[in-house]
């Protein structure tokens, strides 16, 4: 981890003196002085005539004014904030066979089995929330959370037409 792109430019240049395994940089796009679209450009730039390294440029803001600036030629991903590790897998995965000029085609068991899918998962549990987004979003759904019925209802409220579904833990009852 470094700081700004100035940081990553250098970092960047001393891996590529010696012997590097694939390199996956995963880049801010708003950073004070050297912003993420322009430090992959000079890493682009240092790397000519190399395979390079998988660069990857994260937004909170609008991704259509990211896609669209010129210097997005020298990235391999765009990512909107906040980034899951199954998104930021997906993303490395595909850029990589890309570079390497693998196509390949999903058989129905490897296909996102709920692409497009919009879940609302509803839970007390921060970590059961977390895990169930994973899984979800790496099937392809997307997904929105919320802690109880009420933050839920209050959801739904606001959003009634953008969900398919409601996964929502039962309470468990016991009897004495």
């Amino acid at each position: 981890m470094v700081a700004d792109g100035a940081a990553a430019v250098k970092l960047v240049t001393q891996q590529a003196q010696r012997p590097t395994t694939e390199l996956v940089i995963v880049l801010d796009w708003q950073m004070p002085e050297m912003d993420g679209l322009a430090a992959a450009r000079v890493i682009h730039e240092h790397m000519s005539g190399t395979q390079g390294p998988i660069i990857v440029v994260a937004t909170a803001f609008s991704r259509e004014e990211l896609i669209a600036h010129p210097d997005i030629r020298f990235t391999d991903a765009v990512l909107t904030k906040p980034v899951t590790a199954s998104v930021l897998f997906d993303a490395v995965a595909t850029a990589y066979k890309k570079k390497i000029g693998m196509t390949t085609v999903l058989s129905p068991a490897t296909a996102r089995r709920l692409n497009g899918l919009r879940m609302l998962v509803v839970d007390d549990s921060e970590v059961n929330r977390e895990v169930a987004s994973q899984i979800f979003e790496g099937e392809g759904a997307h997904v929105a959370l919320a802690e109880d019925g009420q933050q839920a209802f209050n959801w739904l409220m606001q959003h009634a037409m953008e969900v398919d579904v409601v996964l929502m833990e039962s309470p468990v009852t016991q009897s004495q």
